[in-house]
């Protein structure tokens, strides 16, 4: 491989350095960001997709959650509990530890279908903020190499049977050349008659 790095041109070696850290640039970026179950934002909806059971415990209807007779009871003020997203719900002062538990785990799963849902156009826009950077330069530097080249097509390519540029450049200047040969012939023969007119005879 370092062989054949050192075969390529100073801006392929550029272009590619600049792509291997970019490369490296957007991974980071794209895994600390990659969309969790403990970093979705808490929407009300996920409340109305919890199942009835989980929701008569959660909004006090379960006549199971009232304290038996006689039991002793402590406080009558709501238990706030963290769900794993950091999100705070309000249960009755009366719901147990397990329950709570039933609730969290059916939040939590609401959470990670969330999470799997947002995850595909994710890595779409990752991947386009990955190749924008790494295709640009490379289209660019492709066109602009044509163009220094002067990359144009004879005009007899584009004309069946027609000539190309250069030779119709080529013929009109020998015309002219022939012609002006000719002129200048033509003159010397008639100064020269001049000069020495031919004697006529009687």
């Amino acid at each position: 491989m370092a062989r054949m790095f050192n075969r390529l041109g100073g801006w392929w070696q550029l272009w590619m350095t600049l792509t291997v850290m970019w490369t490296i640039v957007v991974i980071t970026y794209g895994w600390m960001n990659l969309p969790r179950a403990q970093q979705m934002p808490h929407n009300p909806q996920f409340l109305s997709k919890l199942s009835n059971e989980a929701s008569s415990i959660l909004f006090g209807r379960d006549a199971s959650a009232e304290p038996a007779r006689g039991a002793l009871v402590w406080s009558q003020t709501p238990m706030i509990v963290r769900m794993s997203n950091g999100t705070r719900l309000t249960f009755p002062a009366t719901t147990t530890g397990e329950r709570i538990a039933f609730v969290r785990g059916e939040y939590s799963q609401l959470l990670n279908v969330k999470a799997d849902e947002q995850k595909g156009p994710y890595l779409l826009e990752m991947l386009a903020i990955w190749l924008a950077p790494v295709l640009l330069p490379l289209v660019a530097g492709f066109a602009v190499r044509l163009i220094c080249r002067g990359y144009k097509p004879p005009l007899g390519r584009v004309i069946p049977g027609g000539r190309s540029p250069s030779s119709i450049g080529r013929a009109v200047a020998s015309a002219f050349a022939i012609s002006g040969t000719r002129n200048r012939t033509d003159g010397n023969t008639m100064a020269a008659s001049a000069a020495h007119p031919v004697p006529m005879s009687v």
